[in-house]
């Protein structure tokens, strides 16, 4: 079981029933505030989820699709974006 936790009160805001996040379905998901510094996020389906002011610093989107998702005040310093779909994702 993973939990995911808004970055400044450490509250649980979403769980999720694996052993880890690589290929996770996510899609749609409010990840507003949480931290993910250096996750790994290899090939996560994040389309259309809110992720906007979420601490992405180092994580590891390789292959990741992130069509459509916010992105606005994210913290993607040294994320690894290789062959990361992009498509309407709000930077």
């Amino acid at each position: 079981m993973i939990e995911i936790q808004h970055k400044t009160t450490g509250k649980v805001l979403f769980r999720v029933d694996a052993d880890t996040l690589i290929g996770a379905r996510l899609e749609s998901t409010d990840l507003r505030d949480v931290n993910l510094r250096g996750a790994n996020l290899n090939g996560v389906a994040l389309d259309d989820a809110n992720c906007s002011h979420t601490d992405l610093s180092n994580a590891d989107l390789s292959e990741a699709d992130l069509q459509g998702a916010a992105f606005c005040g994210a913290d993607l310093t040294g994320a690894d974006l290789h062959d990361t779909y992009l498509s309407s994702a709000d930077l």
